[in-house]
C-alpha cells in the first residue's frame, strides 16, 4: 500500500503549477506527450492482466534507468485510492484512461511531479512533460531526449513507412502530442471562443475547457487547453512550433480584447470583477465551477489593475490550475459529509488555506472611468 507520507506528497500541487511565472499571465503551462509500444506485445486495451504485468516487468526497470527517474515514485495503479486518482487527473498526472486502470498498470512520477510515465495506459508507455508558461523549447527538448533513450532501451513497435505504432492506426507517426493551457477570460466574455475553436480546427488543432467538468458547457471559465493531434512521421518539430505560434496569437488576441473591454465596457468589466471579489471573499459554499469562474475574474482583475495588493508589493502569481487539490482531498470530502446533507453538489471551497492565502492581501482599486467608458 502507498504510505500516508507519499499520499501527502502526491496531493501537493506539481511544481509546474505552483511555480511563479510572471513572464506570461495568459499562457499558463506547456505540456508534451510521448507514447511508445513494445514490439510483440498486445496493446493495453486488449491485453489480459498477466500480459500487462509482463509488459510492466520489461518497461518499468528501463524507465527507472532514465536520467532523473531513479528517485521517482513507482506506483501500482491498484494501490492508488480513488480520491488520489481524481486529484492526480485534475493535475494532469493521470489521463482519463489511466485513472480507470488497475492491476499490471504503473504510474512513475518524479519528485517534482513535472514528469510522469504511465505504463499500460492506452499505449504501453505514455510520458507527460510539464513546464510553466510558454516554454515549448524545453518541453520539446525533453520529449526528444526521452524518445531517444526509450528507443535505444526497449524494442519499440514501429513501421518503416508509418513510424511508431499505436493502438489507433490513424495516430501512427512520431508518437508526440503537444498542448498549451491558456487563460482567456476576455475572449470568453466577448463570445470569441467558438470562432477560435473553428479556426484552430482548420489548422489541425483543438481547443477545449481545461477542467473536465466544463466540457459540456459553452464557457470554460476562461481556462482552456489548446492541443495538437498526434504528430505525423518526421513532423514533431513542425507540430510543436505551429501550436506555440497559435498559442501566442491567441494570447495576443486576449490582450487586444482586454484593451477593447477596458476602453469600451470598463464599468461593466469592473463591476463583474468586483462582484467576483465579493463572492470569493465572503461566500462560504461554492460549487467548483462557480469558484473557478470567480477566481478567473479575480486573476483578470489583477492583470488589468482593477485589483491589487494592500502592501503595494508585486502581484503574486494566482495559481488558477491548483484548484483541483482544494476540492478533491479526502479531508475536504469528510468535512463536507459532516457539515452538509448533500456532499455531492457543493464544496467547502472557501475554507481552504489556498484561497485564504491569496485573498487576504488582495484589495479593490478604483479605476478612472471617463465619459468614453460610460
Amino acid at each position: 500500500m502507498i504510505s500516508k507520507s507519499l499520499i501527502k506528497t502526491l496531493t501537493q500541487p506539481p511544481h509546474w503549477i505552483d511555480r511563479p511565472n510572471d513572464t506570461n499571465e495568459i499562457i499558463l503551462g506547456t505540456v508534451g506527450r510521448l507514447v511508445r509500444n513494445i514490439s510483440g506485445c498486445v496493446f493495453p486495451g486488449w491485453s489480459t492482466e498477466e500480459q500487462r504485468r509482463e509488459v510492466a516487468e520489461k518497461v518499468v526497470p528501463a524507465i527507472r534507468k532514465l536520467p532523473g527517474q531513479k528517485a521517482a515514485y513507482d506506483l501500482p495503479m491498484e494501490e492508488i485510492p480513488y480520491e488520489l486518482r481524481r486529484l492526480m487527473r485534475l493535475h494532469r498526472r493521470l489521463s482519463a484512461v489511466m485513472s480507470a486502470r488497475g492491476a499490471g498498470c504503473h504510474l512513475i512520477c518524479n519528485p517534482n511531479r513535472d514528469e510522469v510515465f504511465m505504463v499500460n495506459e492506452e499505449e504501453h508507455i505514455a510520458y507527460h512533460c510539464f513546464r510553466p508558461g510558454n516554454d515549448m523549447p524545453r518541453v520539446l527538448r525533453r520529449i526528444r531526449e526521452t524518445a531517444g533513450k526509450l528507443d535505444k532501451a526497449l524494442p519499440i513497435a514501429r513501421n518503416e513507412s508509418r513510424g511508431v505504432l499505436t493502438s489507433c492506426p490513424e495516430d501512427c507517426g512520431d508518437g508526440t502530442v503537444f498542448s498549451c493551457i491558456l487563460h482567456l477570460p476576455a475572449l470568453d466574455i466577448a463570445g470569441y471562443m467558438p470562432q477560435a475553436a473553428r479556426a484552430a480546427e482548420q489548422l489541425d488543432l483543438g481547443i477545449c475547457p481545461y477542467y473536465p467538468m466544463h466540457h459540456n458547457r459553452n464557457s470554460g471559465c476562461g481556462i482552456y487547453t489548446l492541443f495538437s493531434g498526434m504528430s505525423p512521421l518526421g513532423h514533431t518539430d513542425e507540430v510543436a512550433a505551429n501550436l506555440a505560434t497559435i498559442a501566442s496569437r491567441l494570447a495576443e488576441k486576449e490582450r487586444m480584447m482586454r484593451n477593447e473591454l477596458y476602453r469600451t465596457a470598463l464599468p461593466e468589466l469592473v463591476d463583474r470583477i468586483h462582484r467576483s471579489y465579493a463572492i470569493i471573499s465572503y461566500a462560504r459554499l461554492l460549487s467548483f465551477e462557480e469558484a473557478v469562474d470567480h477566481m478567473s475574474m479575480i486573476s483578470l482583475g489583477l492583470d488589468i489593475g482593477c485589483l491589487g495588493l494592500a502592501d503595494e508589493s508585486e502581484i503574486p502569481h494566482l495559481p488558477l490550475l491548483m484548484f483541483g487539490a482544494e476540492v478533491s482531498t479526502p479531508a475536504m470530502n469528510l468535512c463536507m459529509m459532516e457539515n452538509h446533507s448533500d456532499p455531492g453538489n457543493m464544496h467547502l471551497f472557501l475554507r481552504s488555506d489556498l484561497v485564504r492565502f491569496y485573498m487576504q492581501g488582495i484589495v479593490t482599486k478604483e479605476l478612472f472611468i471617463n465619459e468614453s467608458n460610460e
